[in-house]
């Protein structure tokens, strides 16, 4: 196994664990915010640059301001550009899923950069931007998807020994399922934020030129 992505891995749970201990109730009232800011569209580019601003101030500060964060989310110079780029991302994506699972994978894996050269504004030309995050994973791909796969195997798999306990103890009496319920949400959640920290940690590794040891060193 790479021994590049399991560092990365280690360092992504050392910045999800560190969020964890300080940021515990700010973070979860934004993700939920930005999370609800998603479901709609005229949101989405506020809700995306609200995800990646409050995840980059945790890997780089260790914490959220959310002063700093809202004055980021309020610039709205790229709005119609990020609306106009998630669109086409999605629907990449899509299309390359609904032609066999494997295209739309790569295509993913491909474009994860766009957003956070979108945030910095490092490649502010919509016809660039594509081509610049393609470029940009060349090589990269096969890392990213592994980063991924490894912890994800990990959560499911402790999600589905809770599943299996929450089964079991539902035909003694559901009132017994409640702890185990508690933790499959708390470990839910705690996924949703070390993936989250790690696409963005990954984006910005990629997209930047780091005069120090960067998160894949």
């Amino acid at each position: 196994m790479d021994k590049t992505v399991i560092a990365f891995n280690k360092e992504v749970w050392r910045i999800a664990w560190k969020g964890i201990k300080h940021n515990f109730v700010t973070y979860f009232v934004l993700l939920t915010i930005a999370l609800c800011a998603l479901a709609t569209i005229i949101l989405i580019p506020m809700a995306i640059r609200f995800l990646i601003g409050m995840h980059e101030m945790l890997i780089v500060e260790g914490k959220i301001d959310y002063r700093k964060l809202l004055s980021q989310v309020d610039d709205d110079k790229n709005y119609f550009k990020t609306l106009l780029v998630v669109i086409v991302e999605l629907a990449a994506i899509v299309g390359g899923t609904i032609m066999l699972i494997v295209p739309g994978v790569v295509i993913a894996l491909s474009l994860v950069p766009v957003n956070y050269l979108l945030y910095k504004q490092m490649n502010p030309t919509i016809s660039t931007l594509i081509p610049a995050s393609v470029a940009k994973m060349q090589g990269q791909k096969t890392r990213l998807f592994l980063s991924l796969l490894i912890p994800g195997i990990g959560f499911g798999i402790v999600l589905a020994i809770l599943g299996v306990g929450i089964f079991y103890l539902n035909m003694i009496s559901p009132f017994l399922t409640i702890p185990l319920w508690l933790i499959m949400i708390a470990i839910s959640a705690f996924a949703t934020m070390y993936f989250l920290i790690m696409v963005v940690a990954f984006a910005r590794t990629v997209c930047e030129e780091q005069t120090q040891p960067t998160l894949l060193a």
